[in-house]
This record gives structure tokens, sequence and C-alpha cells, in this order.
């Protein structure tokens, strides 16, 4: 069986779309479109597996296969809805979900992964080699990045509902494509700016102010720290030319300054 990512498109980094097939064994083929860069799958496979060895609660990846000319990589199969899916269940519980989202982000980030690639150069990358971000932010997120601290805590940056499948083992995190080491603040900074570009409803408000008000009680950080992380993050979105997404990221960047 067939079944394609239901991620709307703004609120994840699944660009561009792949797919999930089921086949036997209980297992599922991540399918990527044709032409997609094998050393991202190559990169995606050696993350999680990373991953999985540290004890970090993701789902088994086996290898890399070709299949109906595409590259995919094979899983074990999570059964369980995705957290948005599980939230949508309990609506009394909201705040309380919220905070629990919070900490099981805290958790990944006590892994100290010196192996993955930079958080920090791979922004800077992206903000350096686009013609779409404004040269007065592009100027303001360099210079803001230049002082920021780099770190080795294993960073997800795409920690958003949809890449945490509740299990009955518990929260399993998916989709390790853009997974690096760096300063948690900036993946926590990723999370919200992901998440203020969701969908304007009750569930995606309550989510967003309780995990991040949660997460910066539970590290004892500055709110400037995190503002400053969010400006460079939006930034680099900006760099993906989505014009969709545009308005609402120039709006991050000046609320965050």
């Amino acid at each position: 069986m067939k079944v394609e990512i239901p991620s709307p498109p703004s609120m994840t980094e699944q660009r561009p779309k792949f797919e999930m097939v089921e086949i036997e064994n209980n297992q599922v083929i991540k399918l990527f479109p044709k032409g997609y860069p094998i050393k991202k799958v190559e990169e995606e496979l050696r993350i999680t597996k990373l991953a999985k060895d540290m004890g970090i609660e993701a789902a088994f990846v086996h290898d890399i296969v070709e299949r109906d000319g595409r590259t995919g990589l094979v899983f074990d199969k999570i059964t369980g809805p995705d957290y948005r899916a599980w939230m949508q269940r309990n609506p009394a519980a909201w705040p309380k979900m919220g905070r629990f989202f919070a900490f099981e982000h805290y958790e990944l980030h006590l892994h100290i992964a010196p192996e993955l690639p930079s958080v920090k150069q791979s922004l800077m990358a992206q903000i350096n080699g686009s013609g779409e971000i404004p040269e007065r932010i592009r100027k303001d997120a360099l210079n803001l990045l230049t002082r920021l601290p780099d770190g080795d805590h294993f960073c997800h940056m795409n920690y958003v509902p949809e890449n945490v499948i509740v299990a009955l083992e518990g929260p399993t995190l998916t989709n390790f494509s853009q997974a690096g080491r760096g300063s948690f603040i900036a993946d926590v900074a990723k999370t919200c700016v992901l998440l203020s570009m969701g969908e304007d409803d009750l569930l995606n408000r309550i989510l967003l102010g309780t995990y991040q008000t949660e997460y910066m009680k539970i590290c004892n950080r500055p709110d400037d720290e995190l503002h400053d992380w969010m400006t460079i993050v939006a930034s680099a979105k900006l760099a993906e030319g989505v014009e969709s997404e545009r308005t609402a990221l120039l709006e991050i960047i000046e609320d965050s300054r």
C-alpha cells in the first residue's frame, strides 16, 4: 500500500515529498522522488542508525533499496498516530501534552553527537547562498550567527508533531533528514518557527505556547537567545524561496528582533 505523507508543506521540511510504502515483514519503504541525491539518502541512513545506537527513540532503519526507479530506505513499521493526531483525540489534555512535547525534545538534546554535521555551518551556507533573502535581513542573521555558540547537542531540526509517532513503546522520532549537531536552542527555535507557520487553530497555538514556555523553563536560558536563533532559522527558511511562506517568515523575523 502506498501512502503519501500528509504533512502540510508550511509545517515541515519534507521537500520534495516522499511516499511510505508498506511491504512484507511489518516494514515500510520511504521512497524518495526520482533524482533525489543518493548522498542525502545515505546521510539520513547514517544519522538514523546513529540516533538508534545512541538510545534515541527512532524507527529501526535497515538499508537503501531501489524500487520502480526510485531510491528508498527500509524501516520497521511504527504503529500509532502522529503527535498532532494524538492531541486531537485528547483536547482536555492539550496543555499537558504541549509540556510533554517540550520534555521529549529536551531528552533528545541530552545526547551529544560530534559525528553529525554542524547546524551553524549549514545555516550559514543557506543564508549566504541564496538570493531570496533581503540584504538587511541577511546581514543581521549572519551577524547574529557569528556571535552565537555552536555546540555538539543532537539537533533534529524538524521536530514537529508530524515527525513524532506515538507508539505503544512511547514517542518515536522520524525523519532525520535535517539533523545535525549544534546549540539545542537553535533546534528549539526551528520548532517554534515551524509551529508558528502551521495551521492557525487552537491546538497549534496551545502547543506552541506551552512547548516554548516549558522548554525555556527547563533549560533556564534567556528568551533573547531563542529570539536570535529564530531570526536565523527563519532567514534560512526564506532561502528556500517558497512564496507562500514568505510573509509569515518576515513577520517572525520582525517579531524576534
